[in-house]
């Protein structure tokens, strides 16, 4: 049996670092009878709001997962011959 090296990874997140999906028929008072946070309460633009950009808060936290997740894995020995990520 020959040896497994890791070569590609992939995370998903995405609480708190996207505005969040409407619900079928952007009909918000089915699931809550306070009014919905607009665009401007996220901090964005209603371009970025609608197109599921990231909030200013992911904007700051992807990379840091990134940084972390990359240090992690980097660490283990699931990378042949100290062999560095890309």
């Amino acid at each position: 049996v020959g040896s497994l090296t890791l070569s590609h990874l992939i995370y998903m997140s995405r609480h708190g670092v996207r505005s969040p999906y409407p619900p079928a028929g952007n009909n918000f008072s089915l699931y809550s009878e306070k009014p919905f946070p607009t665009a401007a309460d996220w901090g964005m633009t209603q371009e970025a709001y609608s197109k599921q950009y990231l909030t200013g808060h992911g904007e700051k936290l992807i990379p840091i997962m990134g940084r972390f997740w990359r240090e992690h894995y980097q660490s283990t020995a699931i990378f042949s011959d100290g062999e560095e990520m890309e």
